[in-house]
């Protein structure tokens, strides 16, 4: 089956393998299919410099730009300008690990700068038992900028770059780890907090519930909106509305650059 996503339009289109026509206003990639999922060669470059051939997983289902595994090549090395810790939750739980950023990452025709970038080792175990090679993987901050078609037939994913292709890559300058939660996964908890940051300086504590963002309740928020009022310039001040155990506290954050 030949699937398309259209990010933009939260859109999934199914193609007939036979029928399928290559689009024209598409650029195509060579890729490889196993066990049904895709891996591209790229070619990133550090922030020392260092350029390297990298195999990567599409993965429309990690909720990050770029994640690299630092132990699957002897010169993958993480920059010295990182964050340590709880990074983001998967399936299968708490994200460990650094971020911090790569200077460039290439494939095909397409060139992204300064790209925010998970730093996460495998075990030994999982590197072992990888019957692909890969380096790491490629999420949705990055394909959400193209609509994708895959074919695993003919080996080949093609991508149409939307306006967003551009877009400086942000990152969240409280140094809250939110999760949601409830029937309406509105309820948000407050379940890391990174060291030095905004939210650590202005006394947010793990377990805090957030319930107003300046005069806005979060229970009219998606979890996406909320994220994105921290990823505003750094210096800007926002008012939160904080209940802690059976306390209401007003708290005001001064958004801070932590990459």
């Amino acid at each position: 089956m030949v699937i398309k996503v259209d990010f933009k339009k939260s859109l999934l289109t199914l193609y007939n393998p036979a029928t399928f026509k290559a689009p024209k206003n598409f650029t195509e990639c060579d890729v490889e299919f196993f066990k049904r999922k895709p891996y591209i060669n790229t070619v990133a470059k550090l922030q020392n410099g260092t350029s390297l051939d990298l195999k990567l997983l599409i993965d429309s289902g990690a909720a990050l730009p770029l994640l690299l595994h630092a132990n699957s090549h002897s010169s993958l090395e993480i920059p010295e300008n990182v964050i340590t810790g709880k990074l983001g939750v998967g399936l299968g739980g708490s994200i460990e690990g650094f971020m911090g950023r790569i200077k460039t990452l290439n494939f095909s025709d397409f060139n992204f700068s300064e790209i925010i970038t998970s730093f996460q080792d495998l075990s030994e175990s999982k590197l072992a038992k990888n019957q692909v090679k890969r380096n790491g993987l490629i999420g949705t901050q990055i394909l959400s900028r193209f609509t994708v078609i895959f074919n695993p037939i003919t080996q080949k994913v093609y991508f149409k770059p939307r306006k967003s292709l551009k877009k400086a890559f942000k990152f969240d300058k409280s140094g809250m780890i939110i999760y949601a939660f409830g029937p309406n996964l509105n309820d948000y908890v407050v379940q890391g907090i990174i060291p030095n940051s905004a939210a650590e300086l202005a006394g947010i504590q793990v377990g805090d519930k957030i319930k107003k963002v300046g005069i806005v309740s979060t229970n009219f928020m998606k979890l996406g909106d909320l994220l994105l009022k921290f990823q505003k310039k750094a210096g800007k001040k926002i008012k939160l509305k904080i209940q802690r155990g059976e306390d209401v506290i007003h708290k005001t954050l001064i958004l801070k650059d932590l990459l």
